[in-house]
């Protein structure tokens, strides 16, 4: 693994847990397991 990864041992159940990704003008939180994600703008 490098420097730069992120691992967790289990999904994020709910938005607060989420990882945020964004540009800076628009965001969105991505939570949930493989068979059910949600990206929450």
């Amino acid at each position: 693994m490098t420097e730069t990864t992120l691992r967790y041992d289990a999904p994020a159940s709910a938005w607060t847990e989420a990882l945020p990704l964004g540009n800076g003008r628009i965001g969105a939180m991505v939570f949930g397991g493989v068979a059910v994600e949600r990206l929450q703008l």
